[in-house]
């Protein structure tokens, strides 16, 4: 297709658009001489051309065809496309002026870094003075930076010729009832007050706000109770992401790539500089209990291998991961896979990596804070729970390694059942899955 062009659409599925075809007789031509041998060129470049004749002159598009460009162009990082999917997106992230408001809206929202008193309007605002391009950039806020973007989209709103663009000032200036004047800073000083107050975020919350691509609330608990702190986090391998529960390799592949970029890292880096401390946690979920050596090895980017085959490798290699990087008697696909650069360099990570979390303090840290009856187990909550909030049960469960489902299915261990419970009692019944009371789950808990 070209730039101009008329075509026609059908609805595919349930709501997205496809093109069926393009309706030649409307497309933008022009007159111009060219020889057979031209137009048989154009037909090639053209999926939907038809045949040329040959005369010495002839209509031609207008446009030539359009190409998906290769880079972002605004900020010129790499624009992906998933396989079997059709949307292709930017990979900058918040390193993207076109993304950045988008980005800190939800850095700073209340299921991320939950920052009290800091709302779109605001943040577009700061954006859109350019005072704000990181996520650093919040917590280096001051007093009169907040008022000279204040002052600025009240200057805005009153330039409007309309009167109706919205001012971000009627939201954050309060008047005082004894003088009738405004305060110029107390909503400042509360914007202040809740980013301070969010510096030492839950680990979970803080890897959901990053916005990496595939990571939603559930993703980032599951990599919080895998790896009990950032700095475990964000050097993770790949293949030990995707054996983690509900992590496959399209998730693992995001978040390897996110971590993978020096811009990402640093962009970490500031936060850390700038006083956000996210919180460690118990490790409930240990890499090494899902991550055995056939699970990783099947999991490799670039190189295609049953369970069975890679135990069968793992053993030819005398069981250590210096024997897959070193060994000469190993198949030829995996000398040849191995001698690639970016594999022999995730070879050498994953080898720092298991000597590091398969330490004796990780251990502890895991047998501390282990629940046998709980850690690992699916539970799904039902009905209204006598004193808990489900939220609240949710939160307790997943602290002690368990995983909350929406869901009643045959993978479910125990249904957790309150008041007016409804049709996930009545299939846990049918299934034959355990339900317990919420008495009984305080105590399973401990």
């Amino acid at each position: 297709m070209r730039v101009g062009d008329t075509v026609v659409v059908r609805r595919a599925g349930d709501v997205i658009p496809e093109v069926v075809r393009v309706i030649f007789e409307r497309r933008p031509m022009q007159e111009t001489a060219v020889a057979v041998s031209d137009d048989l060129k154009q037909q090639q470049d053209d999926l939907f051309a038809e045949t040329p004749s040959a005369n010495q002159t002839q209509s031609v598009p207008l446009h030539k065809p359009y190409r998906l460009p290769t880079h972002c162009p605004i900020c010129r990082s790499e624009i992906e496309r998933e396989e079997g999917e059709a949307v292709a997106r930017c990979s900058g992230g918040m390193l993207c002026q076109a993304q950045r408001a988008q980005g800190l809206i939800h850095f700073a929202s209340r299921k991320a870094m939950d920052i009290d008193g800091l709302g779109q309007k605001q943040i577009e605002q700061l954006v859109a003075q350019d005072l704000v391009r990181h996520f650093a950039d919040l917590y280096r806020l001051d007093i009169p930076t907040l008022q000279k973007m204040k002052e600025m989209a009240d200057k805005a709103s009153s330039e409007n010729e309309n009167g109706d663009a919205e001012t971000v000032s009627g939201d954050l200036s309060e008047p005082n009832t004894q003088t009738g004047k405004k305060q110029p800073t107390k909503w400042a000083e509360n914007i202040l007050a809740g980013i301070e107050a969010s510096k030492t975020p839950e680990l979970a919350r803080f890897l959901f706000a990053l916005g990496i691509r595939h990571v939603g609330e559930r993703t980032a608990k599951t990599l919080a109770q895998a790896f009990g702190s950032l700095e475990h986090v964000r050097r993770a391998p790949e293949p030990i992401l995707a054996c983690l529960p509900d992590i496959g390799t399209v998730v693992a592949r995001s978040i390897a790539h996110f971590f993978a970029q020096d811009a990402q890292q640093a962009m970490i880096d500031e936060l850390l500089a700038a006083g956000v401390v996210p919180q460690t946690q118990t490790v409930t979920i240990p890499p090494a209990r899902h991550a055995e050596p056939q699970h990783w090895i099947a999991r490799l980017p670039g190189f295609k291998i049953s369970e069975n085959k890679a135990q069968a490798l793992w053993e030819l290699a005398g069981k250590s991961i210096e024997g897959l990087q070193t060994d000469k008697a190993l198949p030829a696909d995996w000398q040849t896979w191995r001698s690639e650069a970016q594999n022999t360099a995730l070879l050498e990570n994953l080898k720092t990596f298991f000597a590091q979390t398969s330490s004796k303090n990780q251990d502890e840290a895991f047998s501390d804070g282990l629940n046998e009856a709980v850690a690992g187990k699916t539970f799904v909550l039902t009905g209204t729970l006598p004193t808990l909030k489900r939220d609240q049960a949710q939160a307790l469960i997943e602290a002690a390694g368990g995983k909350v489902s929406g869901s009643v299915s045959k993978k479910t261990d125990y249904v957790v059942a309150g008041e007016a419970a409804g049709s996930k009692l009545e299939k846990a019944n049918a299934l034959g899955v355990a339900v317990l009371s919420e008495e009984e789950l305080l105590a399973m808990l401990g």
